[in-house]
């Protein structure tokens, strides 16, 4: 199985293997751990309108211009409505066709 990772240190986007070998992400006992400046985020394995593979915390823009920002609560991946706060967080399967979810990451 493959898991993808997008991996963030010191606030830049950098390459998992280059995070290994500098010792800010390394495996013990079957985690992931990093160092303090170090962020791991999981991909959901679905595509944005453009292509793009979607991670949690990336930001999505709907075809109406809500933004959501994606999150990884109790085992799956939601989309957090971030101009009304009360709305339910919208799991990211429901919004899926074949794999696409119809935003784009901005």
């Amino acid at each position: 199985m493959k898991i993808h990772i997008k991996v963030q240190r010191n606030a830049k986007i950098v390459n998992a293997d280059e995070a290994i070998m500098e010792r800010n992400l390394f495996f013990k006992e079957n985690c992931i751990e990093t160092s303090a400046t170090t962020t791991v985020w999981l991909s959901t394995l679905l595509h944005d309108q453009n292509g793009n593979e979607i991670f949690e915390n990336d930001m999505l823009c709907d075809a109406d211009n809500r933004l959501y920002r994606v999150i990884y609560r109790n085992g799956a991946f939601l989309a957090q409505h971030q101009e009304k706060k009360e709305q339910i967080d919208l799991p990211l399967y429901l919004l899926q066709n074949n794999g696409v979810i119809p935003a784009k990451i901005i």
